[in-house]
């Protein structure tokens, strides 16, 4: 009896350290989920910080071609206003020849 006794007595502590076993284990399992959870997480937000910089690096590109449109839209109107001017010269110097002209008749 005594023996029978002892040996249940070592399977109870044999069963008790399997459990112990099964709970470091199960503890482990969750800690390897929430692990890849957070390295999953990381990666979401390292594609994002990716994306962020892209759009960033957009939105400077827009800004610079802004600019260009509107350097390119004020050498339009000068181009504009220099042949209005140069229009406006020989029409001038037009009038100046064909009035001396008269002069020179008279």
């Amino acid at each position: 009896m005594f023996l029978t006794l002892h040996k249940d007595q070592e399977e109870t502590e044999r069963l008790h350290k399997d459990q112990e076993e099964t709970e470091r284990l199960h503890k482990d399992q969750e800690e390897t989920e929430r692990l890849h959870k957070d390295q999953e997480e990381t990666e979401r937000l390292h594609k994002d910080q990716e994306e962020t910089e892209r759009l960033h690096k957009d939105q400077e590109e827009t800004a610079r071609l802004h600019k260009d449109q509107e350097e390119t839209e004020r050498l339009h109107k000068d181009q504009e206003e220099t042949e209005s001017q140069h229009k406006d010269q020989e029409e001038t110097e037009s009038w100046s020849k064909s009035g001396s002209t008269q002069n020179t008749r008279v």
